[in-house]
């Protein structure tokens, strides 16, 4: 009866893994279908750092203006330890006709924007605002790289670009 009792629950046990496998083999962070919500610096800089470690799938929505100041925050980036591959979000960003604010002071660093890589992605009703300054190449106001079926829509960029010195020097 024991015995009989232990191979019941393993084989539940067994049953509810296998019908799982089939959401693990799709891949994916899990977080698909999340949506988050923007409202502050605080959490701009969140949204970013999910993004960069790998949820690249999440949606968001801008409730309100936000001014980011002179931090430079950037959803997507490069892989740590894969030269050439990277996080690119995915989601939907809706801004909502919401303003992203920013005033940055890049120095030498290179590839500026709020959204540093995209793939897939769509953007909507969002406007930027602000500036950029630095030395080093590679700005933009809303998105340094779009790759894929990336739609944006409904956005206004009115960032002050200065600088930017030829890359190959």
């Amino acid at each position: 009866m024991k015995q009989q009792n232990i191979i019941q629950r393993l084989s539940l046990f067994l049953l509810a893994l296998v019908l799982t496998m089939p959401t693990w083999a799709q891949g994916g962070s899990g977080n698909e279908s999340e949506t988050i919500t923007i409202a502050s610096k605080e959490d701009w800089k969140a949204f970013c750092q999910r993004v960069n470690s790998g949820q690249t799938t999440l949606n968001a929505k801008l409730t309100q203006d936000v001014d980011l100041g002179s931090d430079i925050v950037m959803a997507g980036r490069e892989h740590p330890y894969n030269y050439n591959s990277f996080y690119y979000y995915t989601g939907t960003f809706d801004g909502q006709g919401h303003t992203l604010k920013f005033n940055w002071n890049a120095g030498k660093d290179d590839r500026i924007a709020p959204f540093w890589c995209v793939k897939d992605a769509t953007i909507k009703n969002l406007r930027t605002q602000g500036k950029i300054t630095k030395k080093g190449y590679g700005l933009s106001g809303m998105v340094y790289i779009a790759s894929g079926t990336t739609t944006i829509t409904g956005c206004i960029s009115d960032v002050d670009i200065t600088g930017g010195e030829r890359w190959l020097e």
